[in-house]
């Protein structure tokens, strides 16, 4: 039996992990450089060694060089994805695109298949390069299955093709995954982390289902190409519903009503694959791709499935409640508590409002370019932050709030029990202003026209309750000192501050 990681393509596949989380790993680049993927020249590799900086050097290398355009291509298709996607299958998409499939054995294949599942099960733990290879040097190589019929996950499958294959129980319910009291996202400016019951928990949720729903639909097409030729999918569905499962993605394409009999062609010549063929129309014939096809969505009829279910998952949220139903208005919010944040951090308020008006409005346009709202809505976006902050500078509480305090805090990270569970809070702002511990959580909300003033903070100061409650309990405990704790909404559109 041999450890895994003694097997050439996992030492490649951990060089391209390396290269990809680490860029400033030299060993890695050459290893990666010269494995049969890539193939690189001696008299690159001599080039190459005389720079610094190897990753710069490849972006600036000539094209005329193949392998080295296809791994730019590679590398430039997977680097912006690394913390938008399963980490799982954006290597995977790098190792392919770089000719993996192609470039090894196929008893090596299998191998890559283990790592990659390995790379899967570690979860966060992927991005730790360290943590990978001690979990790598713990496995063994596998022999390859030499059994006439395998059964095997669509996750096992990758890679590998059969003549035949079969997929059954397609109607099966997916079970949904418990919920999670925290998410978060890396972004280009840091963690976007949401407990559960907040707007941006809301937010990554939704983002969350859509990268589930993705995914099934990805693994669905996976399990049908593997197919070289027959395929045979099966489901079964309840008589006036609709199909649940991976079967709703195909339900269009089934050929047999409920309670009706096979095909006579099935029944009396079950391997003629040509005369089953001729019974599906063209339109909705699978069929094996090639490899310089590219998936088409809206062809497919997919993405009109995943719209649905978008539809669907958000039906009964408000645009508040489900932030992700309105961009414009999350952006808007994260801009105005980016700007919040500085002027406190910077006792910007002590020169005055309107000179503390004036140095956030200029720092304004590069926050909004910063801002994952559509390029098309900055000027409004801008604008829109614009009127909040100057609405909170003119206002007396406004002022109050962002002037200096003993013990103050902007965006302040907390971590406390809550019952029996760890809850992990960001506090706006905290303070401490005669002797009364104040907790403040800014609102970009307003009320509609024809909403009463009343009647909307009222509903506001209901909404949030539970929550400033939690950040009351945490930050009681952390100071200890017998000093009261008041929280409060303060209203950036309104210049006003509700407390609860």
């Amino acid at each position: 039996i041999d450890p895994l990681a003694n097997e050439s393509i996992i030492e490649d596949l951990m060089s391209l992990h390396r290269v990809l989380l680490q860029p400033s790993d030299r060993l890695s680049w050459f290893s990666l450089l010269r494995c049969p993927m890539v193939g690189s020249l001696l008299q690159t590799l001599e080039t190459l060694a005389t720079v610094d900086d190897i990753n710069a050097a490849i972006d600036q290398c000539d094209d005329t060089e193949t392998e080295i355009r296809r791994l730019k291509d590679a590398l430039n298709w997977a680097r912006p994805k690394l913390y938008e996607y399963p980490l799982c299958e954006v290597l995977e998409g790098c190792w392919i695109r770089l000719g993996g499939m192609d470039a090894y054995a196929e008893e090596h294949i299998v191998h890559a298949m283990r790592w990659f599942e390995l790379i899967e099960n570690e979860g966060l733990n992927g991005y730790d390069c360290d943590q990978v290879s001690i979990a790598v040097n713990q496995l063994y190589a596998q022999p390859a299955q030499t059994a006439q019929v395998q059964i095997m996950t669509v996750h096992k499958s990758k890679g590998l093709e059969f003549d035949y294959v079969f997929l059954p129980f397609l109607s099966k319910k997916i079970s949904s995954d418990s919920p999670s009291l925290m998410l978060w996202q890396q972004g280009s400016e840091g963690l976007l982390v949401g407990v559960n019951g907040d707007s941006i928990h809301s937010w990554l949720k939704h983002e969350e289902k859509i990268r589930s729903e993705n995914e099934r639909k990805r693994l669905l097409y996976v399990a049908c190409t593997r197919a070289k030729t027959g395929l045979f999918l099966s489901f079964s569905i309840e008589e006036n519903k609709t199909a649940i499962g991976l079967a709703k993605y195909i339900e269009d394409y089934a050929e047999a009503e409920a309670n009706s009999p096979a095909p006579s062609s099935l029944r009396e010549n079950p391997t003629d694959a040509d005369t089953l063929e001729s019974q599906i129309p063209p339109s909705k014939r699978l069929v094996r791709l090639p490899r310089a096809f590219k998936v088409d969505l809206a062809k497919t009829g997919l993405e009109g499935a995943a719209e649905l279910q978008s539809n669907r998952d958000n039906e009964g949220l408000s645009t508040e409640e489900n932030p992700a139903s309105n961009p414009f208005e999350l952006a808007l919010g994260n801009l105005i508590h980016k700007a919040l944040a500085w002027l406190g951090d910077t006792h910007a308020v002590i020169q005055g409002h309107t000179s503390a008006l004036k140095k956030v409005q200029d720092r304004l346009p590069l926050w909004t370019e910063q801002s994952d709202c559509d390029v098309s809505h900055w000027p409004e976006l801008e604008a829109q932050a614009f009127l909040h902050l100057q609405t909170t500078l003119v206002s007396e509480t406004g002022q109050w709030v962002l002037s200096p305090h003993s013990n103050a805090f902007c965006e302040w990270p907390l971590t406390g029990v809550i019952g029996n569970s760890v809850r992990n809070f960001i506090l706006d702002r905290c303070f401490i202003a005669d002797e009364v511990i104040w907790i403040i959580d800014y609102k970009s909300a307003t009320p509609n026209a024809e909403e009463n003033l009343e009647l909307f903070l009222t509903a506001e100061s209901q909404r949030y309750y539970s929550q400033l409650a939690d950040y009351k309990t945490v930050v009681t405990a952390l100071y200890n000192n017998g000093l009261p704790v008041r929280t409060a909404l303060y209203f950036t559109g309104l210049g006003l501050l509700q407390e609860l």
